[in-house]
């Protein structure tokens, strides 16, 4: 009994320190992030915050307007640390949005999960694609 202990142990310290690792990434090359992860560029750490909004119309549903979600991401570099606000356009099948800081330039590809007809989306599960120019 006392090795199930030992094995459940080991697994929990695998999983944390995996969890705070910092992916690193190249110009071009596209890295998907969980709500607070991190990225590594150069000497830049990029992290995604999460989304503060999310008024995408959801699939089945009949809309006025689009909608839009705002993934929030924050730089850090040489000591100090800048927001940066993404707004991804709802109804698109490919995503595209840029953003800038200093001479970075950051495109968010994808935003997933979309919404669906009543079905809440849990702030933990989103992912978004990016790729730093």
């Amino acid at each position: 009994m006392w090795y199930r202990w030992i094995i459940f142990g080991c697994w929990m310290v695998t999983v944390m320190a995996c969890s705070d690792e910092i992916v690193e990434t190249k110009p071009g090359d596209p890295v998907e992030l969980e709500k607070g992860s991190q990225v590594k560029l150069n000497d830049a750490v990029i992290t995604f915050i999460g989304v503060s909004e999310d008024s995408r119309c959801p699939e089945g549903a009949r809309c006025m307007w689009a909608g839009q979600a705002r993934v929030d991401l924050e730089i850090a570099e040489d000591g100090k640390t800048t927001p940066l606000q993404l707004v991804v356009p709802g109804n698109q099948e490919k995503v595209n949005v840029e953003g800038e800081s200093g001479d970075m330039t950051v495109a968010c590809l994808n935003l997933v999960p979309y919404p669906k007809v009543d079905q809440a989306i849990d702030a933990a599960t989103y992912r978004v694609t990016l790729v730093f120019k």
